[in-house]
Protein backbone atom coordinates (compact mmCIF):
# COMPACT_ATOMS: atom_id res chain seq x y z
CA UNK A 1 0.00 0.00 0.00
CA UNK A 2 1.19 3.08 -0.64
CA UNK A 3 1.32 6.25 2.18
CA UNK A 4 -0.63 8.73 1.87
CA UNK A 5 0.26 12.39 0.51
CA UNK A 6 2.42 14.11 3.34
CA UNK A 7 2.64 11.11 5.73
CA UNK A 8 6.52 11.31 4.83
CA UNK A 9 8.60 13.43 6.73
CA UNK A 10 8.89 16.85 4.62
CA UNK A 11 12.95 16.26 3.92
CA UNK A 12 11.89 12.75 2.05
CA UNK A 13 9.30 14.56 -0.14
CA UNK A 14 11.82 17.96 -0.97
CA UNK A 15 14.05 15.24 -1.72
CA UNK A 16 11.88 13.23 -4.33
CA UNK A 17 10.92 16.94 -6.28
CA UNK A 18 14.70 17.27 -6.49
CA UNK A 19 15.29 13.51 -7.55
CA UNK A 20 12.30 13.96 -10.16
CA UNK A 21 10.04 16.37 -12.18
CA UNK A 22 6.46 16.51 -12.81
CA UNK A 23 4.75 16.77 -16.19
CA UNK A 24 1.26 17.93 -15.79
CA UNK A 25 -1.69 18.63 -18.09
CA UNK A 26 -5.42 18.68 -18.28
CA UNK A 27 -8.44 18.38 -19.65
CA UNK A 28 -10.82 20.93 -17.92
CA UNK A 29 -14.71 20.75 -19.08
CA UNK A 30 -16.52 23.56 -18.71
CA UNK A 31 -20.44 23.29 -18.51
CA UNK A 32 -21.76 26.63 -19.90
CA UNK A 33 -25.05 28.29 -19.01
CA UNK A 34 -26.59 27.78 -22.32
CA UNK A 35 -30.33 27.12 -21.09
CA UNK A 36 -30.71 24.14 -23.54
CA UNK A 37 -28.62 21.51 -24.11
CA UNK A 38 -26.46 21.14 -26.97
CA UNK A 39 -28.48 19.03 -29.70
CA UNK A 40 -31.80 19.39 -28.60
CA UNK A 41 -33.73 21.98 -26.42
CA UNK A 42 -33.95 19.85 -23.32
CA UNK A 43 -33.35 22.46 -20.13
CA UNK A 44 -30.61 22.55 -18.09
CA UNK A 45 -31.15 23.89 -15.51
CA UNK A 46 -29.46 22.47 -12.41
CA UNK A 47 -31.73 20.59 -9.49
CA UNK A 48 -34.58 18.80 -11.33
CA UNK A 49 -35.57 15.58 -10.28
CA UNK A 50 -34.05 12.48 -11.78
CA UNK A 51 -34.97 12.23 -15.34
CA UNK A 52 -37.04 15.24 -15.49
CA UNK A 53 -35.30 17.15 -18.56
CA UNK A 54 -34.80 14.39 -21.06
CA UNK A 55 -36.47 14.07 -24.56
CA UNK A 56 -36.39 11.79 -27.74
CA UNK A 57 -33.41 13.01 -28.86
CA UNK A 58 -31.24 13.29 -25.35
CA UNK A 59 -32.62 9.61 -24.93
CA UNK A 60 -31.35 8.28 -28.38
CA UNK A 61 -34.68 7.64 -29.33
CA UNK A 62 -34.22 5.79 -32.95
CA UNK A 63 -34.78 8.49 -35.81
CA UNK A 64 -34.03 11.48 -33.67
CA UNK A 65 -31.48 14.18 -35.26
CA UNK A 66 -29.43 16.56 -33.50
CA UNK A 67 -29.25 20.36 -34.20
CA UNK A 68 -26.36 22.64 -33.59
CA UNK A 69 -26.39 25.17 -30.46
CA UNK A 70 -25.72 28.49 -31.59
CA UNK A 71 -25.37 29.77 -27.86
CA UNK A 72 -22.68 26.87 -27.48
CA UNK A 73 -21.15 27.66 -30.28
CA UNK A 74 -20.51 31.91 -29.48
CA UNK A 75 -19.61 30.65 -26.44
CA UNK A 76 -16.75 28.25 -27.62
CA UNK A 77 -15.67 31.18 -29.47
CA UNK A 78 -15.73 33.72 -26.95
CA UNK A 79 -12.99 31.98 -24.83
CA UNK A 80 -11.07 31.32 -27.62
CA UNK A 81 -11.11 34.61 -28.26
CA UNK A 82 -10.09 36.06 -24.77
CA UNK A 83 -7.33 33.05 -25.01
CA UNK A 84 -5.89 34.61 -27.99
CA UNK A 85 -6.90 31.06 -30.13
CA UNK A 86 -6.92 30.82 -33.38
CA UNK A 87 -10.79 30.22 -34.27
CA UNK A 88 -11.22 27.78 -37.02
CA UNK A 89 -13.31 28.75 -39.95
CA UNK A 90 -14.78 25.61 -40.45
CA UNK A 91 -15.17 22.96 -38.01
CA UNK A 92 -16.96 19.29 -37.82
CA UNK A 93 -18.44 17.39 -35.32
CA UNK A 94 -17.32 13.84 -34.42
CA UNK A 95 -19.00 10.94 -32.67
CA UNK A 96 -16.77 9.24 -29.46
CA UNK A 97 -17.97 5.92 -28.81
CA UNK A 98 -17.64 4.20 -25.16
CA UNK A 99 -19.81 2.12 -23.92
CA UNK A 100 -21.46 3.51 -20.26
CA UNK A 101 -25.06 2.96 -18.88
CA UNK A 102 -25.28 6.49 -18.33
CA UNK A 103 -24.11 7.41 -22.04
CA UNK A 104 -27.82 6.37 -23.93
CA UNK A 105 -26.24 7.01 -27.52
CA UNK A 106 -23.20 4.76 -27.11
CA UNK A 107 -21.27 7.33 -27.97
CA UNK A 108 -20.66 11.15 -27.26
CA UNK A 109 -20.56 13.80 -30.08
CA UNK A 110 -17.48 15.76 -29.69
CA UNK A 111 -15.06 17.41 -31.81
CA UNK A 112 -12.08 15.40 -32.48
CA UNK A 113 -9.98 15.96 -36.01
CA UNK A 114 -11.03 19.80 -36.12
CA UNK A 115 -11.56 21.21 -32.89
CA UNK A 116 -13.30 24.85 -33.17
CA UNK A 117 -10.37 26.73 -31.20
CA UNK A 118 -6.89 26.26 -31.50
CA UNK A 119 -3.54 27.11 -29.91
CA UNK A 120 -3.66 30.18 -26.87
CA UNK A 121 -2.32 31.03 -23.87
CA UNK A 122 -4.04 31.85 -20.47
CA UNK A 123 -2.22 34.01 -17.93
CA UNK A 124 -2.88 33.82 -14.34
CA UNK A 125 -1.29 34.57 -10.76
CA UNK A 126 0.61 32.02 -9.34
CA UNK A 127 3.57 32.66 -6.07
CA UNK A 128 2.70 36.60 -6.89
CA UNK A 129 3.80 36.22 -10.10
CA UNK A 130 1.88 35.97 -14.36
CA UNK A 131 2.18 32.79 -15.18
CA UNK A 132 1.40 31.48 -18.71
CA UNK A 133 0.33 28.03 -19.99
CA UNK A 134 -0.09 27.03 -23.47
CA UNK A 135 -3.80 25.71 -24.47
CA UNK A 136 -3.40 22.81 -27.33
CA UNK A 137 -7.19 23.37 -27.93
CA UNK A 138 -10.83 23.63 -26.80
CA UNK A 139 -13.55 21.81 -28.57
CA UNK A 140 -16.99 21.71 -27.91
CA UNK A 141 -19.23 18.62 -26.70
CA UNK A 142 -22.17 16.88 -24.56
CA UNK A 143 -21.70 15.61 -21.39
CA UNK A 144 -22.73 11.58 -20.30
CA UNK A 145 -25.63 11.30 -17.67
CA UNK A 146 -24.78 10.48 -14.04
CA UNK A 147 -24.61 7.20 -12.11
CA UNK A 148 -25.77 7.35 -8.71
CA UNK A 149 -24.20 4.55 -6.31
CA UNK A 150 -26.32 5.40 -3.38
CA UNK A 151 -26.12 3.13 0.25
CA UNK A 152 -25.35 -0.92 -0.15
CA UNK A 153 -28.05 -0.96 -3.08
CA UNK A 154 -26.37 -4.53 -5.56
CA UNK A 155 -27.59 -1.94 -8.54
CA UNK A 156 -26.77 2.19 -10.02
CA UNK A 157 -29.62 4.50 -10.59
CA UNK A 158 -29.22 6.52 -13.79
CA UNK A 159 -29.75 10.00 -14.25
CA UNK A 160 -30.03 11.40 -17.35
CA UNK A 161 -30.85 15.20 -16.90
CA UNK A 162 -27.22 16.13 -17.36
CA UNK A 163 -27.13 14.04 -20.85
CA UNK A 164 -26.47 16.18 -23.82
CA UNK A 165 -25.56 19.00 -21.32
CA UNK A 166 -23.43 21.44 -23.52
CA UNK A 167 -19.74 21.31 -22.57
CA UNK A 168 -16.31 23.16 -23.69
CA UNK A 169 -13.37 21.10 -22.92
CA UNK A 170 -9.85 22.95 -23.05
CA UNK A 171 -6.65 21.12 -23.36
CA UNK A 172 -3.61 22.64 -22.15
CA UNK A 173 -0.07 21.42 -23.17
CA UNK A 174 1.85 19.88 -20.11
CA UNK A 175 3.50 22.87 -19.11
CA UNK A 176 2.10 22.37 -15.35
CA UNK A 177 5.02 21.52 -12.71
CA UNK A 178 3.42 21.29 -9.63
CA UNK A 179 -0.05 20.86 -8.25
CA UNK A 180 0.16 24.05 -6.48
CA UNK A 181 0.08 25.78 -10.14
CA UNK A 182 -3.15 23.63 -10.90
CA UNK A 183 -4.71 25.06 -7.95
CA UNK A 184 -4.30 28.40 -8.81
CA UNK A 185 -4.78 28.09 -12.98
CA UNK A 186 -8.55 26.18 -11.75
CA UNK A 187 -9.58 28.98 -9.80
CA UNK A 188 -7.87 32.06 -11.90
CA UNK A 189 -10.10 30.01 -14.90
CA UNK A 190 -13.21 29.87 -12.90
CA UNK A 191 -13.08 33.56 -12.42
CA UNK A 192 -12.65 33.99 -16.23
CA UNK A 193 -15.52 32.10 -17.52
CA UNK A 194 -17.72 33.95 -14.97
CA UNK A 195 -15.94 37.30 -16.72
CA UNK A 196 -16.85 35.87 -19.67
CA UNK A 197 -20.29 35.55 -18.84
CA UNK A 198 -20.13 31.93 -20.17
CA UNK A 199 -20.46 29.87 -17.12
CA UNK A 200 -21.22 29.78 -13.35
CA UNK A 201 -17.99 28.04 -12.62
CA UNK A 202 -19.32 26.50 -9.76
CA UNK A 203 -17.69 23.56 -9.05
CA UNK A 204 -20.00 21.93 -6.23
CA UNK A 205 -23.02 21.69 -9.03
CA UNK A 206 -20.47 20.09 -11.98
CA UNK A 207 -20.17 23.42 -14.22
CA UNK A 208 -16.30 22.74 -13.66
CA UNK A 209 -14.31 19.79 -13.48
CA UNK A 210 -10.47 18.30 -14.59
CA UNK A 211 -8.94 15.22 -15.80
CA UNK A 212 -5.38 15.45 -14.63
CA UNK A 213 -2.65 13.77 -16.79
CA UNK A 214 0.79 13.19 -14.46
CA UNK A 215 4.09 12.09 -15.46
CA UNK A 216 6.88 11.99 -13.49
CA UNK A 217 10.46 11.75 -14.94
CA UNK A 218 14.31 12.44 -13.55
CA UNK A 219 15.46 16.17 -13.53
CA UNK A 220 17.12 17.11 -17.21
CA UNK A 221 14.97 14.55 -19.27
CA UNK A 222 13.60 15.59 -22.02
CA UNK A 223 11.17 12.94 -23.52
CA UNK A 224 8.16 11.51 -21.39
CA UNK A 225 7.17 8.86 -19.38
CA UNK A 226 3.90 6.78 -18.87
CA UNK A 227 0.93 9.04 -17.81
CA UNK A 228 -1.98 8.37 -15.46
CA UNK A 229 -4.84 10.47 -15.45
CA UNK A 230 -7.49 11.08 -12.50
CA UNK A 231 -10.97 11.57 -13.72
CA UNK A 232 -13.05 14.16 -12.90
CA UNK A 233 -11.64 15.74 -10.02
CA UNK A 234 -14.10 18.45 -9.10
CA UNK A 235 -12.49 21.13 -6.79
CA UNK A 236 -8.85 22.97 -6.61
CA UNK A 237 -7.77 21.79 -3.66
CA UNK A 238 -9.06 18.15 -4.80
CA UNK A 239 -6.84 18.63 -7.36
CA UNK A 240 -4.31 19.61 -5.40
CA UNK A 241 -4.30 16.70 -3.06
CA UNK A 242 -4.41 14.05 -6.11
CA UNK A 243 -2.30 15.29 -8.17
CA UNK A 244 0.58 15.35 -4.90
CA UNK A 245 -0.12 12.08 -3.96
CA UNK A 246 0.28 11.10 -7.74
CA UNK A 247 2.94 12.61 -7.77
CA UNK A 248 4.42 11.03 -4.84
CA UNK A 249 3.11 7.05 -5.86
CA UNK A 250 4.84 7.64 -9.27
CA UNK A 251 8.15 8.67 -8.31
CA UNK A 252 7.87 5.82 -5.66
CA UNK A 253 7.91 3.01 -8.42
CA UNK A 254 10.69 4.55 -10.62
CA UNK A 255 13.06 5.04 -7.56
CA UNK A 256 12.36 1.48 -6.75
CA UNK A 257 13.21 0.33 -10.98
CA UNK A 258 9.64 0.03 -12.22
CA UNK A 259 7.39 1.34 -14.59
CA UNK A 260 4.63 3.31 -13.89
CA UNK A 261 1.32 2.02 -16.11
CA UNK A 262 -0.57 4.37 -18.52
CA UNK A 263 -3.57 4.20 -17.22
CA UNK A 264 -7.02 6.20 -15.51
CA UNK A 265 -7.25 6.54 -11.93
CA UNK A 266 -9.67 8.29 -9.39
CA UNK A 267 -9.34 10.32 -6.56
CA UNK A 268 -10.87 9.55 -3.16
CA UNK A 269 -11.22 12.91 -1.15
CA UNK A 270 -11.82 10.35 2.07
CA UNK A 271 -8.72 8.79 2.25
CA UNK A 272 -6.01 11.50 -0.42
CA UNK A 273 -5.24 8.07 -2.43
CA UNK A 274 -5.73 7.61 -6.86
CA UNK A 275 -7.18 4.19 -7.07
CA UNK A 276 -7.19 2.39 -10.52
CA UNK A 277 -10.36 2.82 -12.67
CA UNK A 278 -9.03 1.28 -15.89
CA UNK A 279 -6.19 0.79 -18.15
CA UNK A 280 -6.23 4.38 -20.05
CA UNK A 281 -7.67 3.97 -23.38
CA UNK A 282 -5.68 6.00 -26.83
CA UNK A 283 -8.10 7.50 -29.34
CA UNK A 284 -8.26 4.55 -31.84
CA UNK A 285 -9.87 2.89 -28.56
CA UNK A 286 -13.04 5.49 -29.18
CA UNK A 287 -13.32 4.30 -32.78
CA UNK A 288 -14.08 8.45 -33.71
CA UNK A 289 -15.59 8.91 -36.74
CA UNK A 290 -17.25 12.04 -38.32
CA UNK A 291 -21.00 12.94 -36.82
CA UNK A 292 -22.86 12.05 -39.91
CA UNK A 293 -26.43 13.90 -38.54
CA UNK A 294 -24.96 17.02 -38.41
CA UNK A 295 -23.36 19.77 -40.97
CA UNK A 296 -20.26 21.13 -40.94
CA UNK A 297 -19.81 24.21 -38.76
CA UNK A 298 -18.73 27.34 -40.65
CA UNK A 299 -17.42 30.78 -38.86
CA UNK A 300 -17.17 34.00 -41.30
CA UNK A 301 -15.16 36.51 -40.27
CA UNK A 302 -17.76 38.76 -39.61
CA UNK A 303 -19.12 36.46 -36.98
CA UNK A 304 -15.91 36.34 -35.69
CA UNK A 305 -15.13 40.45 -35.49
CA UNK A 306 -18.50 40.72 -34.01
CA UNK A 307 -18.06 38.09 -31.42
CA UNK A 308 -14.80 39.65 -30.87
CA UNK A 309 -16.32 42.66 -29.82
CA UNK A 310 -18.29 41.21 -26.54
CA UNK A 311 -14.81 40.04 -24.89
CA UNK A 312 -14.91 42.08 -21.65
CA UNK A 313 -12.42 43.26 -19.50
CA UNK A 314 -10.90 40.54 -17.64
CA UNK A 315 -9.31 39.97 -14.19
CA UNK A 316 -5.77 40.19 -14.91
CA UNK A 317 -6.41 43.59 -16.94
CA UNK A 318 -9.11 44.53 -14.51
CA UNK A 319 -6.34 43.83 -11.22
CA UNK A 320 -4.23 45.79 -13.38
CA UNK A 321 -6.52 49.16 -13.91
CA UNK A 322 -7.10 49.16 -10.14
CA UNK A 323 -3.56 49.39 -8.78
CA UNK A 324 -3.34 51.96 -11.12
CA UNK A 325 -5.78 53.87 -9.37
CA UNK A 326 -4.26 53.40 -6.14
CA UNK A 327 -5.96 50.57 -4.59
CA UNK A 328 -4.22 48.27 -2.02
CA UNK A 329 -3.26 45.51 -3.88
CA UNK A 330 -4.84 43.01 -1.63
CA UNK A 331 -8.15 45.54 -1.63
CA UNK A 332 -7.80 45.33 -5.68
CA UNK A 333 -7.31 41.25 -5.46
CA UNK A 334 -10.61 41.07 -3.16
CA UNK A 335 -12.87 43.12 -5.70
CA UNK A 336 -11.60 41.36 -8.92
CA UNK A 337 -12.19 38.03 -7.51
CA UNK A 338 -15.82 38.93 -7.01
CA UNK A 339 -17.48 39.85 -10.52
CA UNK A 340 -20.42 40.85 -9.10
CA UNK A 341 -18.97 43.19 -6.58
CA UNK A 342 -16.31 44.60 -8.58
CA UNK A 343 -18.78 45.55 -11.99
CA UNK A 344 -20.71 47.74 -9.22
CA UNK A 345 -17.67 49.23 -7.67
CA UNK A 346 -16.78 49.85 -11.23
CA UNK A 347 -20.37 51.62 -12.07
CA UNK A 348 -19.90 53.56 -8.61
CA UNK A 349 -16.35 55.14 -9.97
CA UNK A 350 -17.86 56.33 -12.41
CA UNK A 351 -20.75 58.34 -10.36
CA UNK A 352 -18.56 59.85 -7.18
CA UNK A 353 -15.78 61.84 -8.42
CA UNK A 354 -15.51 63.46 -4.75
CA UNK A 355 -13.97 59.93 -3.27
CA UNK A 356 -10.80 58.43 -3.82
CA UNK A 357 -11.08 55.45 -5.51
CA UNK A 358 -8.75 53.48 -2.21
CA UNK A 359 -11.03 54.73 0.24
CA UNK A 360 -14.11 54.16 -1.71
CA UNK A 361 -12.97 50.39 -2.20
CA UNK A 362 -11.97 50.45 1.70
CA UNK A 363 -15.97 51.10 2.37
CA UNK A 364 -16.82 47.85 -0.68
CA UNK A 365 -14.21 45.48 1.23
CA UNK A 366 -15.09 46.04 4.66
CA UNK A 367 -18.85 47.24 4.91
CA UNK A 368 -21.16 46.73 1.38
CA UNK A 369 -19.52 42.75 0.18
CA UNK A 370 -20.29 41.31 3.67
CA UNK A 371 -23.68 42.96 4.07
CA UNK A 372 -24.57 41.61 0.64
CA UNK A 373 -23.47 37.70 1.37
CA UNK A 374 -26.32 38.42 4.69
CA UNK A 375 -29.14 39.88 2.68
CA UNK A 376 -30.59 41.03 -0.67
CA UNK A 377 -29.90 44.83 -0.99
CA UNK A 378 -30.48 46.70 -4.21
CA UNK A 379 -28.01 47.68 -7.10
CA UNK A 380 -27.30 50.32 -9.69
CA UNK A 381 -28.30 53.58 -9.25
CA UNK A 382 -30.42 53.06 -5.60
CA UNK A 383 -26.92 51.44 -4.32
CA UNK A 384 -24.93 54.46 -5.76
CA UNK A 385 -27.14 57.00 -4.14
CA UNK A 386 -27.24 55.27 -0.53
CA UNK A 387 -23.11 54.79 -0.95
CA UNK A 388 -22.44 58.50 -1.76
CA UNK A 389 -25.25 59.51 1.10
CA UNK A 390 -23.41 57.68 3.88
CA UNK A 391 -19.98 58.41 2.44
CA UNK A 392 -20.83 62.11 2.70
CA UNK A 393 -22.16 61.53 5.93
CA UNK A 394 -18.81 60.07 7.38
CA UNK A 395 -16.84 62.76 5.71
CA UNK A 396 -18.86 66.09 6.94
CA UNK A 397 -18.51 64.46 10.69
CA UNK A 398 -21.75 64.37 11.10
CA UNK A 399 -21.67 60.68 12.20
CA UNK A 400 -19.15 59.28 13.89
CA UNK A 401 -17.60 56.07 11.94
CA UNK A 402 -17.91 53.52 14.32
CA UNK A 403 -21.37 54.07 15.81
CA UNK A 404 -22.10 54.27 11.77
CA UNK A 405 -20.53 51.19 10.56
CA UNK A 406 -22.18 49.32 13.49
CA UNK A 407 -25.56 50.86 13.62
CA UNK A 408 -26.57 53.17 10.59
CA UNK A 409 -25.29 51.03 7.54
CA UNK A 410 -26.72 47.95 8.77
CA UNK A 411 -30.05 49.33 8.61
CA UNK A 412 -29.06 52.06 5.32
CA UNK A 413 -31.59 50.07 2.84
CA UNK A 414 -34.78 49.09 5.39
CA UNK A 415 -36.16 53.06 4.67
CA UNK A 416 -37.00 55.35 2.05
CA UNK A 417 -36.00 58.57 4.46
CA UNK A 418 -32.26 60.04 3.83
CA UNK A 419 -29.65 58.45 5.81
CA UNK A 420 -29.21 62.08 8.10
CA UNK A 421 -32.75 61.37 9.02
CA UNK A 422 -31.88 57.61 9.96
CA UNK A 423 -29.22 58.66 12.27
CA UNK A 424 -31.14 61.16 14.03
CA UNK A 425 -33.80 58.74 14.14
CA UNK A 426 -31.20 56.02 16.10
CA UNK A 427 -29.45 58.99 17.99
CA UNK A 428 -25.79 58.96 16.51
CA UNK A 429 -26.49 62.25 14.62
CA UNK A 430 -24.37 64.87 15.58
CA UNK A 431 -25.39 68.42 16.60
CA UNK A 432 -22.41 70.25 16.92
CA UNK A 433 -22.67 70.20 21.14
CA UNK A 434 -19.91 66.73 21.71
CA UNK A 435 -17.01 68.93 20.90
CA UNK A 436 -17.83 71.79 23.98
CA UNK A 437 -18.49 69.42 26.45
CA UNK A 438 -15.76 66.62 25.58
CA UNK A 439 -13.14 68.07 28.27
CA UNK A 440 -15.22 68.16 31.03
CA UNK A 441 -17.03 65.03 30.41
CA UNK A 442 -13.60 63.61 30.49
CA UNK A 443 -12.68 65.26 33.66
CA UNK A 444 -15.72 63.83 35.41
CA UNK A 445 -14.76 60.50 34.20
CA UNK A 446 -10.96 60.87 36.15
CA UNK A 447 -12.83 61.94 39.18
CA UNK A 448 -15.61 58.93 39.64
CA UNK A 449 -12.46 56.95 38.49
CA UNK A 450 -9.30 57.59 40.43
CA UNK A 451 -7.85 54.39 40.94
CA UNK A 452 -7.93 53.54 37.00
CA UNK A 453 -7.09 57.36 36.23
CA UNK A 454 -4.20 56.71 38.59
CA UNK A 455 -2.56 53.33 37.15
CA UNK A 456 -3.22 55.30 33.55
CA UNK A 457 -0.59 58.17 34.72
CA UNK A 458 1.56 55.29 35.87
CA UNK A 459 1.66 53.80 32.04
CA UNK A 460 -1.08 51.07 32.10
CA UNK A 461 -2.13 52.10 28.57
CA UNK A 462 -4.94 49.43 28.46
CA UNK A 463 -6.53 51.75 30.78
CA UNK A 464 -7.63 54.46 27.77
CA UNK A 465 -9.66 52.11 26.60
CA UNK A 466 -11.75 51.62 30.01
CA UNK A 467 -11.93 55.58 29.72
CA UNK A 468 -12.89 55.77 26.01
CA UNK A 469 -15.43 53.12 26.44
CA UNK A 470 -17.24 55.08 29.42
CA UNK A 471 -17.61 58.46 27.24
CA UNK A 472 -18.83 56.68 24.20
CA UNK A 473 -21.45 55.24 26.53
CA UNK A 474 -22.27 58.85 27.95
CA UNK A 475 -22.27 60.07 23.89
CA UNK A 476 -24.22 57.49 22.49
CA UNK A 477 -21.37 56.94 20.32
CA UNK A 478 -21.21 60.11 18.76
CA UNK A 479 -18.26 60.98 19.98
CA UNK A 480 -15.15 60.80 17.66
CA UNK A 481 -12.61 58.42 19.08
CA UNK A 482 -9.45 60.37 18.01
CA UNK A 483 -10.49 63.68 19.74
CA UNK A 484 -11.62 61.06 22.97
CA UNK A 485 -8.28 60.01 22.88
CA UNK A 486 -6.83 63.45 22.75
CA UNK A 487 -9.22 64.50 24.99
CA UNK A 488 -8.08 61.82 27.71
CA UNK A 489 -4.35 62.16 27.41
CA UNK A 490 -4.64 66.14 28.19
CA UNK A 491 -6.62 65.81 31.03
CA UNK A 492 -4.30 62.39 32.40
CA UNK A 493 -1.32 65.00 31.36
CA UNK A 494 -2.89 67.41 33.56
CA UNK A 495 -2.76 66.39 37.01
Amino acid sequence: MFPRIFSSSLLKFASMHQEFEAVIGLEVHIQTNSKTKAFCGDSTAFGASPNAQVSAVSLAHPGTLPRINKRHVEQATLLGLSLGCTIQPITYFDRKHYFYADLPKGFQTTQDGSPICIGGTFEFMHNEKVHSIRIHHIHMEEDAGKSLHEGEQPFSQIDLNRAGVPLLEMVTEPDFRSAEEVHDFIHALRLHVQYLAISDGNMEEGSLRCDCNISVRPHGQETLNNRCEIKNVNSARFARQAINYEIQRQSKIMREGGMVDQETREFSASTGKTTLLRSKEDAHDYRYFPEPDLPPLHMSPGDIKQLETLVPELPLAKMSRFLELGIEEKDARLLVGNKSASDEFDAYLTSDREHTPRAIAKFWINQLMPQQKERSIPEGRALQKRVREYLNLLDGGKVNRSAANQKLWPVAFDSNLSLESVAKEIGILRDGSEALDLDSLVKDLIVQNPVEAEKLRRGKKGLISFFMGQVMRATGGKAEPQKVSEAIKKAIDQK
